[in-house]
């Protein structure tokens, strides 16, 4: 690693707390990212003790002349460096980030300190998630906590759509809402919570009734999302069918979920990269014919029965299926329910992921490059209520 390349005035990051125990030097407290150097003479105790961001690598070797050598105080800054524990206090946060920013994500840095690698700026993901355009179709249970908790993210743009008014039998799990708001167009209180919680968020309201495929395009263009999320259970048995199409006619990757009584379901479409909504159902009819039949009762009754999904339960899928998001946003990791439907019983937390996999005639993705897997169970059936 060039000089060049080495922090100005080095510091040891924040996330990480130094810990000088018997013979060694302990960064970090968290399992999964705390690291120990061997120092059994402490022979490199007084460099981490001034690695604090205030001295320049030159005044670090004047001041530990006599303790360590200037070649030994460059090979530790370089070795911290090379680690990840080091980071530059003269750098300047990126312009797109304000004061405010800095202030509020200041923790979500913290954790993205832990993620970059030696010389990366931690400042990134940040910035990404500010640009970071979303559409989230439903706001009720699921919906109301993918909301809030994209706004603690800082995800830039949101858009909310949906046609309902808030109901007081809401307020056990819609956490956007409060009594107030009882009569009120949700996504018109969705917008004011929204404000109050993050006025730099910007959240576009949309009260409307989906009705057909066409109506969720027409959202999508307007919007132009990086990731949506598929929570409406209006019109059942047809909903889930638009998102998928819209989405993967635009290569936008979505993440969808659903709650009935105890049980929640969660998938992920990626498109061009694996199975759609309609590869699952699809796979699930030519296996079991008589799945066809309870799919076309759905929509020609518009079967729509009372919801029965407690608020813990709604917080707890809409918090992961918001973490899918920061996957695949930020490139945290492979998506958990890309190519699997995850199916978890919220009275016993018993989760079962079922492998899921793209048809080679699949009317809606058959020109993206397959991907191979075991069909998914019937449960990715369209439930009653199911995403309220």
């Amino acid at each position: 690693m060039e000089s060049a390349d080495l922090p100005i005035l080095p510091r040891i990051r924040p996330i990480y707390d130094v810990m000088y125990l018997d013979g060694r030097i302990r960064m970090g407290s968290g399992p999964a990212y705390a690291s120990e150097i061997e120092d059994p003479d402490r022979h490199w105790e007084p460099l981490v003790l001034l690695l604090d961001g205030t001295r320049h690598r030159d005044e670090l070797a004047r001041e530990l002349a006599g303790t360590l050598t200037t070649a030994e105080v460059d090979e530790g800054v370089r070795t911290l460096h090379a680690a990840g524990f080091l980071e530059d206090a003269a750098a300047i946060p990126p312009a797109e980030l304000s004061a405010d920013d800095l202030r509020r994500y200041s923790r979500n840095l913290n954790f993205f300190r832990t993620r970059a690698a030696a010389g990366e700026d931690f400042h990134t993901p940040q910035v990404t998630l500010k640009k970071t355009r979303v559409v989230v179709f439903g706001m009720g249970g699921i919906g109301a906590n993918v909301c809030l908790a994209l706004a603690e993210l800082g995800v830039g743009h949101i858009t909310g759509v949906d046609f309902d008014r808030v109901e007081l039998s809401n307020l056990n799990r819609q956490v956007l809402y409060s009594t107030s708001a009882v009569g009120q167009p949700k996504v018109e209180a969705a917008a004011e919570s929204m404000r109050q919680f993050n006025p730099d968020i910007r959240f576009t309201a949309v009260e409307r009734r989906l009705e057909s495929l066409e109506d969720i395009e027409e959202i999508l263009d307007a919007a132009r999302p990086d990731f949506v999320f598929c929570l409406a259970d209006r019109p059942n048995g047809w909903i889930d069918f638009w998102v998928n199409e819209g989405c993967v006619r635009r290569g936008i990757p979505y993440t969808a979920g659903s709650i009935s009584s105890h049980v929640g379901t969660a998938y992920s479409v990626l498109p061009g990269q694996g199975p759609c909504y309609r590869c699952i159902v699809d796979g699930e009819n030519a296996e079991h014919p008589e799945f066809q039949e309870l799919l076309d009762y759905v929509r020609a009754h518009d079967l729509d029965s009372s919801n029965g999904a407690l608020g813990p339960a709604c917080m707890f899928l809409g918090y992961f299926l918001t973490y899918e998001m920061l996957r695949r946003r930020l490139g945290l990791g492979t998506m958990l329910t890309s190519h699997k439907l995850l199916e978890i019983d919220f009275m016993t937390f018993d989760q079962q992921w079922h492998e899921t996999v793209r048809r080679a005639g699949c009317p809606v993705c058959a020109k993206t490059a397959a991907h191979s897997g075991a069909p998914s169970p019937v449960r990715t059936l369209p439930a009653d209520g199911a995403h309220d």
